[in-house]
């Protein structure tokens, strides 16, 4: 698991450590996708216990949430539907 890797490489001594995860979907509600939405909110509060968690240890755990980044994957999606659009609307920079 990633955190046991974590917690076994970095606490050996190291200080002045950070993590960040990165998530959209644990703050806005998606259509359709309610399992991908479930893990982005695990992942949000996994963030939250590792910030109290390991500040003790001078780790700094935060969250990212950039909104949506354009991929092969996904440039269908967001160039081509409404949903593309909506997702697009909620992105602050595109």
């Amino acid at each position: 698991m990633l955190v046991e890797y974590l917690v076994d490489t970095w606490f050996r001594g190291a200080t002045d450590e950070s993590l960040i995860s990165v998530l959209f979907a644990s703050f806005v509600g998606l259509y359709e996708v309610a399992a991908y939405c479930a893990s982005k909110g695990a992942v949000a509060s996994l963030t939250k216990a590792l910030a109290i968690e390991w500040a003790k240890f001078g780790v700094c755990v935060n969250a990212l949430v950039p909104g949506v980044f354009r991929t092969d994957l996904n440039a269908a999606l967001l160039d081509g539907t409404e949903r593309g659009k909506e997702f697009l609307l909620r992105t602050p920079m595109q």
